[in-house]
């Protein structure tokens, strides 16, 4: 419970982020205890399932809002894999002793976060590295290390921090050694984090006009029939006009507008077609400006969620890869419906995505859900040098919790890619957010309105993140292979124990 409430708080309270690096700690020493006194494995797991399950309930309650069985489904799918990456820990630790199995516990869950990013298969919303983007002055170094170097720091200052108090515990000393590694620990990425947002605001950009549109149209709730049919262009302009009756013609950059903003049936073979509200919305731009909206493509019975880029010369699409499991595909069924009526396909993706990138117009995008995805972005971002397009309706989930954090992950691929994000959302919140992930200007939940800023022409640095993305999570992977192939290796022979090489 201590645990759990650890993980609740650090998540939710930005200011009290320093649950996080003890949440671990009660954790691992009823793994000791368990360990200890050789009790049933079982009754860990039963412990540990406990805690995970209650982290993720109330950390995503949101998501029955969607559909309650969905929801459950995904809270007791993430909390078992969360308790079996904590599992072979204790198998780990149990075969191999402390030194390899203290190891294992880190690379355990290193690797898991890694397997969330690059499958279909988990939930990597909850990924210890993203509960710290409340506070981007302690961690602007993630544009090194990525998502995976707060996860790393989380769990290793937990794993320090527990073997100080066990120490303590069992002989009544404190080891200074380790304490001033904590300290130094604490205090070195801190100072860091800090030098680089101060470093990173010196850089000087050439820079130009975006205008961001939170329209606030209240929606039918996941009915993608009436998405794209409720809406005819007149109706659209009826309230985009209000919006931007104050916005000077021929004055913008991009004019940004959020996720399936255009809701008529735009097909994807199509791209030629012009409707009438991209018309209107085009008077707005400059000679060479961007018109950057969502919408839906495809024909038929498959739907494709899309955001699309035009401009005078051009268009192309970026179409959604990433979908929400539970909600938009479950694992391992390939066409599942959920409550949107029609499977979300994918069959197009990477031939148009192949003819988008090699468009002179093209911008790092990401749609609602992608933007979780640092790797993804920073795929993106390393060969184009525009600011980071997010388009999302976080319409779906009211008031909710998710609000907040959803804008934070945003913050996040800022300080990844050293980029200027911009974010439009139908209900809030939309954002200018600057290179070290600082909200320049915003509009709150469920207020309409538009936001005029300026952001950088061209972005003419390149992260070491962008380069070798996630490689702390792909050392974190290996590791875990390597353990995982011995200890089953070792299970099923009887010559080939990992003691005989002198660990303990």
């Amino acid at each position: 419970m201590l645990a759990a409430l650890l993980l609740i708080a650090g998540w939710h309270a930005s200011y009290f982020f320093i649950g996080l690096f003890v949440a671990f700690v009660p954790l691992l020493f009823l793994q000791a205890n368990f360990s200890q006194n050789k009790k049933p494995n079982y009754q860990l797991l039963q412990h540990v399932f406990v805690a995970f399950l209650l982290f993720t309930i109330v950390t995503t309650y949101w998501l029955a809002k969607y559909s309650l069985v969905s929801a459950v489904t995904v809270w007791l799918y993430h909390a078992l894999c969360l308790s079996a990456v904590f599992m072979l820990f204790n198998k780990a630790y149990i075969f191999f002793g402390k030194i390899v199995g203290y190891l294992a516990f880190v690379s355990f869950y290193l690797g898991f976060e890694y397997l969330t990013l690059n499958t279909n298969c988990f939930w990597p919303w909850l990924n210890l590295g993203n509960g710290l983007a409340g506070q981007t002055n302690i961690i602007q170094w993630y544009e090194f290390t990525g998502v995976a170097g707060g996860s790393f720091w989380v769990l290793s200052i937990n794993l320090l921090l527990f073997l100080i108090i066990e120490k303590w515990w069992s002989s009544k000393s404190i080891s200074k050694k380790m304490v001033l590694v904590l300290v130094l620990y604490m205090i070195v990425p801190i100072a860091l984090s800090h030098w680089l947002g101060f470093a990173r605001t010196l850089i000087k950009y050439q820079k130009e006009k975006i205008v961001v549109v939170q329209p606030n149209v209240k929606q039918p709730v996941f009915d993608i029939t009436a998405l794209t049919n409720w809406k005819k262009p007149e109706e659209e302009r009826k309230y985009l006009s209000p919006l931007l009756k104050n916005v000077e013609q021929a004055s913008c950059a991009y004019l940004v507008l959020p996720e399936t903003a255009i809701t008529e049936g735009f097909g994807v073979k199509h791209s030629n077609k012009v409707y009438s509200s991209v018309g209107y919305l085009k008077k707005y731009l400059k000679q060479n400006g961007v018109l950057i909206y969502g919408a839906y493509g495809g024909q038929k019975n498959q739907k494709f969620n899309i955001a699309v880029f035009e401009s005078d010369s051009t268009t192309f699409f970026h179409i959604k890869n990433k979908l929400v499991p539970g909600v938009e595909v479950f694992p391992f069924i390939k066409k599942y419906k959920a409550g949107l009526g029609v499977p979300f396909e994918k069959k197009y993706y990477s031939t148009i995505s192949q003819k988008a990138y090699a468009s002179q117009q093209n911008f790092p995008t990401a749609i609602c859900y992608e933007s979780v995805f640092g790797n993804e972005v920073a795929a993106q971002a390393s060969y184009k040098n525009k600011p980071i397009i997010i388009i999302t309706n976080d319409g779906w989930f009211d008031n909710t919790t998710l609000i907040k954090q959803h804008l934070n992950l945003a913050k996040l691929r800022a300080i990844e890619n050293r980029r200027f994000v911009v974010r439009s959302a139908n209900s809030g919140i939309s954002a200018v957010i600057s290179n070290t992930g600082e909200i320049l200007k915003h509009l709150p939940n469920n207020k309409a309105g538009i936001i005029e800023a300026v952001v950088p022409q061209k972005h003419l640095t390149k992260t070491f993140y962008q380069k070798y993305t996630d490689i702390i999570y792909r050392i974190g992977a290996l590791i875990s292979l390597i353990l995982l192939l011995y200890i089953f290796v070792a299970t099923f022979t009887t010559n080939f124990k990992f003691k005989k090489l002198g660990f303990t």
